[in-house]
């Protein structure tokens, strides 16, 4: 009788150990079943509105444009998500930020580690990289642009040199107090109005050799600054250097428009801010 107790106690205790087993098995199994679902989650693409990228010019960082995009929302353009893009000098590209399909008006911001003033055409091929990074991430067939400075010879520099057909479609662009023909005014005349400019720089001979590379369906707002009526300037950039982005564009984009700015906040810097500026793109750019 004992060996029969002894014998049946063993048993149950196998029994139990197997439950346990067997417990703790499917549970594991569970367990790697949630986590490849959540690292499906996580590498799943997520479809978003035409974004658009803002890339600043020499010396700055990503965060440029954060007075501009809160500005912008106080106009109505209300149900913005950023996604901070940072670019090293290696070409590793890191995020901050997230984009979701909810979002009307998403915004990509790139700053690049060198920002220097010879670092443009680095920044132009670093620019196809973002973009590619990106969506891995974030699916869009489009996108529009805004470029501060240098950030506008970035995007022309981009367009003719690295853009292609892989590449999402670039529908609409505004670049403000750009220095297409350099800065100085040894280069530049005190005028708006001119149909050649003082002397071609190296710099807008370049961009006028390969014009033709830019893409014919862009929308193109060219943005200056002058800080009097007797300035021509945004005290860094000459207007006729700014507006010389015309002999660029102008005869090459499907539209091509031009928006000088008078009055308070028409520094280099402070046009990013002003006013007159926010409402222009926010029509620009979101407008039907």
């Amino acid at each position: 009788m004992k060996k029969w107790q002894t014998f049946s106690k063993n048993k149950q205790k196998l029994i139990k150990s197997a439950l346990t087993i067997g417990m703790a098995v499917f549970l594991y199994s569970m367990f790697l079943v949630a986590e490849r679902t959540n690292a499906s989650s996580k590498n799943e693409v997520v479809a978003i509105q035409t974004p658009t990228i803002l890339v600043p010019g020499t010396n700055a960082t990503n965060n440029r444009f954060n007075g501009f995009i809160s500005k912008l929302s106080s106009l109505g353009v209300d149900t913005v998500d950023v996604l901070k893009v940072y670019v090293q000098k290696n070409g590793a590209i890191t995020f901050s930020g997230d984009l979701s399909a909810k979002s009307a008006y998403p915004l990509i911001v790139v700053g690049f580690e060198d920002n220097s003033e010879d670092a443009v055409d680095i920044e132009a091929k670093w620019l196809k990289q973002v973009i590619q990074k990106v969506q891995e991430t974030y699916k869009f067939t489009a996108y529009n642009y805004i470029g501060h400075s240098n950030g506008g010879l970035v995007l022309t520099s981009f367009l003719e040199n690295y853009n292609d057909d892989t590449l999402p479609t670039l529908l609409k662009a505004a670049t403000i107090a750009t220095p297409y023909n350099d800065v100085s005014f040894s280069d530049n005349d005190k005028t708006a109005e001119f149909t050649e400019v003082k002397n071609e720089t190296k710099l807008l001979k370049n961009l006028i050799s390969k014009q033709s590379a830019i893409p014919t369906s862009i929308s193109f707002l060219n943005i200056a600054g002058v800080t009097s009526d007797t300035s021509y300037t945004d005290s860094v950039v000459p207007v006729q250097s700014v507006l010389s982005g015309r002999l660029v564009y102008e005869n090459q984009v499907a539209n091509y428009e031009e928006y000088l700015v008078t009055g308070e906040e028409t520094t280099h810097s402070e046009l990013v801010e002003n006013k007159k500026v926010l409402v222009k793109i926010k029509n620009f750019l979101y407008s039907e």
